[in-house]
């Protein structure tokens, strides 16, 4: 249990997600990853992550917290450098190795990430930042991820943009995340004004389904139109998907951490594993 909450609260995890993204698009664009976007998408989304959730990790320590957030305080701390690091070096290997229109994307995406939950940085459990205007939430996380993981990597290998792999990617990203904003309809902040807090959770999970929906078709489009996938990476992809449906399904609170991190957030990384053993 301790190595499960280790990958997950060090943001390891969400690292390994971004990078399996990453993986579907080189799989779609039949293009080879190498050690510049690797290092950009899953050392960029470490650090970025890790700067976002510093305000909370540097805040006084509450008898009430949650375990989670114990856990980022403690590691936190001991992940600061690596952070850092890490975050130099994807700026290093984006201005260094990427083409202009790749750079300016790589540019965007760290303005959007770094500015969805800090401002100034400040010891606060409730960061002022994008994510506080109200329901701009769900857009810019689907904004971020489309752009680090889909958008990015086509402008450095200077392919066209397919209009239907931006919108399986953006609904696949948008459903995980409004999983997420179901299980926190309780604990955000009233003013955030999430969908779940505005329209209520089960039309959340309705919205949530149609994301999968969109997603599911813009897939088979794909396949069936340019032979982007093969028809068995078709079909797991699929199974992925209905996976996500019941993972909707289940969504509530109170839930156990690892049901989120490993069973919501490990889907492309299952996805990614399923299409590489048929490629």
């Amino acid at each position: 249990m301790a190595i499960l909450r280790f990958l997950a609260y060090t943001n390891i995890w969400i690292a390994a997600t971004a990078l399996a993204f990453l993986y579907l698009t080189s799989v779609e664009a039949q293009a080879p990853l190498d050690a510049y976007l690797l290092l950009f998408v899953g050392g960029g989304t470490f650090g970025a992550y890790y700067l976002m959730r510093m305000p909370a990790a540097l805040a006084p320590a509450a008898q009430d917290d949650a375990a989670v957030v114990r856990w980022q305080r403690i590691l936190g701390r001991k992940l600061k450098w690596p952070a850092v690091l890490a975050i130099i070096l994807a700026g290093v290997m984006s201005s260094v190795a990427f083409p202009k229109p790749a750079f300016f994307t790589a540019l965007a995406a760290g303005v959007l990430a770094l500015s969805y939950s800090l401002v100034l940085p400040k010891k606060s459990a409730q960061p002022k930042g994008l994510r506080s205007i109200p329901g701009l939430k769900l857009s810019v996380v689907t904004l971020t991820w489309v752009l680090v993981t889909y958008v990015l990597p086509l402008l450095y290998w200077e392919q066209e943009i397919n209009v239907f792999g931006i919108l399986a990617r953006g609904c696949m990203v948008a459903a995980l995340a409004l999983i997420f904003d179901i299980r926190d309809v309780q604990n955000d902040l009233p003013s955030i004004r999430t969908i779940p807090q505005r329209w209520g959770a089960q039309n959340a999970r309705y919205l949530a389904y149609g994301f999968v929906g969109i997603a599911w078709a813009s897939l088979i489009w794909m396949t069936m139109a340019g032979q982007v996938f093969s028809w068995p990476q078709f079909i797991v992809m699929w199974v992925v998907l209905e996976i996500k449906s019941l993972m909707i399904y289940q969504t509530q609170y109170p839930q156990p951490d690892l049901f989120y991190v490993f069973g919501v957030e490990g889907l492309p990384i299952l996805m990614a594993l399923l299409v590489a053993f048929f490629t």
